[in-house]
């Protein structure tokens, strides 16, 4: 059962911060869905490059899931919880950079990671 829950926070996690990725390419840029993953397909080990900002708050999602899920006591969930979206913001503006991020994006980054931290609770809870 743990190695179970494990392998879905790795993957919601990636999902999470991939589609975090999708939306400031397509809000950010000219770029269309099929552009996008026609530029990742062609230029392979250049896109790799691109998507590092992408991978690095997921080791941090991975993290804080995996505490959220060992602990029992709420409170602490929902500090850590706190936690992770404040980190997530100073995260994203130094990776992204300040000008890169408007209050829209911002936004959206901030409710992508309240629906993994809910995720991971409600899962938790259910074990």
């Amino acid at each position: 059962m743990r190695k179970r829950f494990y392998l879905y926070i790795v993957l919601l996690s990636f999902i999470t911060n991939l589609l975090y990725y999708l939306c400031f390419i397509l809000l950010k840029t000219d770029n269309s869905l099929s552009e996008f993953f026609k530029g990742i397909v062609i230029n392979f080990p250049t896109s790799l490059y691109y998507l590092v900002p992408s991978v690095i708050p997921s080791l941090y999602f991975i993290l804080i899931g995996i505490i959220i899920y060992k602990q029992k006591n709420i409170y602490f969930n929902l500090f850590l919880s706190f936690t992770l979206v404040i980190l997530d913001i100073f995260f994203i503006k130094f990776l992204y950079g300040d000008i890169n991020i408007d209050m829209m994006l911002l936004f959206i980054r901030i409710m992508f990671g309240i629906f993994y931290i809910i995720t991971c609770i409600l899962y938790s809870q259910k074990r």
